[in-house]
């Protein structure tokens, strides 16, 4: 017993002294960042000079700035370019644009993060420096990931690892293991991303870089929460947050903090996880991570709204879609700035250019006049000549004042583009304004509906008899599933519009949804004495894989759901809806296609309606016949759900005489 005492008092001394070490490395990391940004400032005030000194001190304030406060990295990191580009030195311009590079895309501002990666890029392709083409390729893939384009990532950071291994970096081949890794868990190889965060993990542990472990604890965890291994996830993640908080490093406590409330919220446990998420949109605002908080603010919506605090999931859903207006604004913006920058400079350069033309020609005539005193031929000779250089020098500021005019149009071009931007943001934060305005609208009534029950309930539910209590409840369980529908629309227009909602296609029988659909809402119809008639052109001696379609089952079936629910909403009592089912092949592509025709006897569209009818939040003329509601967005959710599945809808109708909508997707035979 007493053996065991020991190993144990030996081992946690051994972690009390990892910890103090590792607190030790991170408060001289901060002591380091703090004198490389007095001395950055005692030089600012004394005037900056282009050496090799300034440069590693502007290059290396860059690289520690980065990750926590990426708009000074931006700033400073400029400088570092501006010096290289004195100095003529191309190993420190591509290690330079490296630089701001990452704190571009650290800000969200993907364009200019990309431009400079490749500009670095290119430039150690000429020097052919391994070492800058591993850093370069992996911050080009670190950014196309971020914008969701993962194949391109996916690509550059392969070339990284390469790239590391055939100089032997440790430590870049360990970051290239963990970005592969990552893209890989995007791509949804949850095996094959574990692989490569095992090998960083490896790496870290040679290393004995307990930083670098925890970041492999906190990736270990992603993976295993998308495996839905909820256990191993959380137990990662929790190892990954205790110690980065312990190391003071705020910037991956935040991440570890955001993927612990995201899985509780996969768990559906609510309630876990938005402590977490909370905590996560704190750091993310007070380190200035655009990109991150607005994914937080996006997953903290959903999470209020599974727990039925509406007015908070708003709130959050509004911070998410003002972060990604700002992130849009602000990239442009720094376009711009870049842009007269480069006018300014070109034109400075020009100036000089002219100058010294002057200086010259100045120093011609003078040397000319001297000569003239002393011989007239000589004098003659040389004022011919001089007449020649100065026609020449006139027409080279005839030149440069054509190509002034020509940038100046430019100019002008580029803010005619802007102003157009600008449009379309002023169009885009009226479109959001009417969003939220519709969705505190329609959600106001029905609430106001279940409150209005249920208080009938609490204050005389004693007094009532049982079909009174049921009648309620009925009532209130009604409502409730309007605000669920309205919910999700809404919801669905905005996964649409950020591009998150993913299909998977596949073939599935698309009679059987449809006349499972049918029946789903035979009761409503029902109810207002609608008669359904469905029929299908599809043999009986034709087995069923005939009716088989390659789309979204889960998309398709909303899609029908909202075409027969409208079908049957905007039919008058005791009429019929015909659902035709076909197949049909197209004239100009021969492609096979299923069709479906769902026609009403209602009141028909007009012209005027027909235009906007598959538009965001139309309210058309036409209106419900039993009391219904409508938010205006299902039609708009089913175009462009249909149009992913390279699938079409279209409808046929005239004022008084019904509408006929019809579907069209691609039969799966014809697309093996």
């Amino acid at each position: 017993m007493r053996h065991s005492f020991r190993l144990f008092l030996v081992f946690g001394l051994l972690c009390l002294i990892s910890s103090i070490a590792v607190h030790a490395q991170t408060l001289a990391s901060k002591r380091y960042a703090d004198s490389l940004y007095s001395e950055y400032n005692r030089r600012q005030r004394q005037g900056m000079t282009s050496d090799t000194a300034t440069f590693a001190l502007t290059y290396n304030l860059a690289k520690e700035l980065r990750d926590r406060q990426p708009d000074s990295a931006i700033v400073v990191a400029t400088y570092a370019i501006r010096i290289a580009q004195e100095l003529n030195d191309s190993n420190a311009l591509t290690r330079a644009h490296h630089a701001l590079g990452y704190a571009y895309k650290n800000r969200g501002m993907f364009s200019l993060a990309v431009d400079n990666f490749l500009k670095g890029l290119q430039i150690a392709q000429q020097r052919m420096d391994t070492t800058a083409l591993s850093m370069n390729t992996s911050g080009l893939g670190a950014t196309y990931n971020e914008q969701q384009r993962h194949h391109e990532a996916h690509r550059y950071f392969a070339l990284s690892i390469r790239f590391a291994e055939s100089i032997a970096d440790t430590q870049a081949l360990q970051i290239a293991f963990n970005n592969m890794g990552y893209v890989l868990w995007c791509l949804q190889k949850f095996d094959s991303a574990l692989v490569y965060h095992e090998r960083a993990l490896r790496l870290a542990e040679l290393k004995r870089d307990s930083l670098r472990m925890a970041i492999s604890y906190i990736n270990f965890g992603v993976c295993y929460q998308s495996k839905q291994d909820f256990t191993r996830s959380l137990e990662y993640q929790q190892k990954a947050l205790a110690m980065h908080r312990n190391f003071g490093n705020t910037r991956n406590e935040m991440l570890a903090l955001f993927y612990i409330g995201w899985t509780y919220k996969d768990m559906r446990r609510a309630a876990d996880a938005l402590p977490y998420l909370r905590s996560a949109v704190q750091l993310a605002d007070s380190l200035n991570m655009h990109s991150q908080l607005q994914n937080a603010f996006s997953l903290l919506s959903e999470t209020y709204s599974a727990l039925g605090q509406f007015d908070d999931a708003t709130h959050a859903m509004k911070r998410y879609a003002s972060i990604k207006d700002s992130l849009y604004v602000a990239e442009r913006a720094a376009q711009m700035s870049a842009m007269e920058t480069l006018y300014k400079t070109t034109e400075k350069d020009k100036e000089i250019r002219l100058l010294q033309v002057e200086k010259q020609e100045e120093a011609r005539r003078r040397a000319l006049y001297g000569a003239g005193l002393v011989v007239v031929a000589a004098f003659a000779g040389i004022l011919i000549l001089l007449n020649r250089q100065k026609t020449r020098a006139n027409e080279e500021i005839l030149r440069q004042k054509n190509i002034l005019e020509e940038q100046a149009r430019e100019i002008e071009l580029a803010n005619a583009k802007l102003n157009e931007t600008n449009l379309q943001l002023e169009h885009l934060d009226n479109e959001k304004n009417e969003f939220l305005g519709i969705a505190a609208h329609d959600l106001k009534s029905p609430l106001a509906g279940i409150m209005a029950s249920a208080g009938l309930m609490r204050k005389f539910g004693a007094h009532m008899s049982e079909d009174e209590r049921i009648k309620s409840l009925q009532t209130i369980e009604q409502t409730s599933q309007r605000m669920s529908d309205i919910i999700s629309n809404l919801l669905d227009t905005n996964a649409l519009e950020s591009g998150k909602m993913n299909l998977n296609p596949q073939a599935f029988n698309f009679a059987a949804l449809t006349q499972e659909t049918l029946e789903h809402y035979r009761e409503r119809a029902l109810a207002k004495n609608i008669t359904f008639y469905f029929s299908s052109n599809f043999s009986e001696s034709i087995t069923n894989t005939d009716a088989l379609v390659f789309a979204d089952p889960n998309a398709s079936a909303q899609v029908l759901d909202n075409l027969i629910s409208n079908a049957v909403k905007y039919s008058p009592h005791g009429k019929n809806v015909y659902v035709r089912l076909k197949q049909y092949v197209q004239s100009n592509s021969q492609q096979t296609r299923i069709r479906l025709e769902v026609q009403d006897e209602g009141q028909g569209i007009s012209d005027e309606d027909m235009s906007k009818l598959f538009g965001k939040f139309t309210r058309l003329a036409a209106r419900p016949t039993g009391g219904e509601d409508s938010t205006g967005l299902g039609l708009s959710i089913v175009k462009k759900m249909v149009e992913a599945m390279n699938g079409k809808v279209w409808c046929d109708s005239e004022t008084g005489n019904g509408a006929t909508f019809i579907l069209e997707l691609p039969k799966a035979a014809s697309l093996l």
